[in-house]
């Protein structure tokens, strides 16, 4: 089963979407995303895991975050197609998520 399934899968059950679950979950879904779209090298990522891990490790705090729109998000990123993405699509409730001011 693909990553991007798995990931589906475990956010259909989550009722409350907290703060770290987004974090991890944002990278999980773009890192599934580079990997489908070959763009793995674009995060210096030799492979899923490694891009994860990469992702994951990265500081990213967020001022104020929106567990809806972070929700929202990940969903999106989960369908979100290499053409899509390679055209300037980029799902917008991730601009509201976890903002930094």
């Amino acid at each position: 089963m693909s990553p991007r399934i798995l990931i589906a899968t475990a956010l259909l059950s989550s009722a409350c979407y907290s703060q770290d679950q987004y974090l991890e979950e944002s990278s999980t879904a773009r890192c599934a995303l580079y990997e489908e779209c070959g763009w793995l090298s674009y995060v210096d990522a030799a492979d899923y895991d490694e891009c994860v891990e990469i992702l994951s490790s990265a500081d990213q705090a967020c001022a104020s975050y929106s567990p809806q729109a972070a929700q929202i998000c990940v969903d999106e990123l989960l369908v979100l197609s290499c053409s899509d993405y390679e055209s300037g699509s980029f799902p917008t409730a991730c601009l509201d998520a976890c903002t930094s001011e």
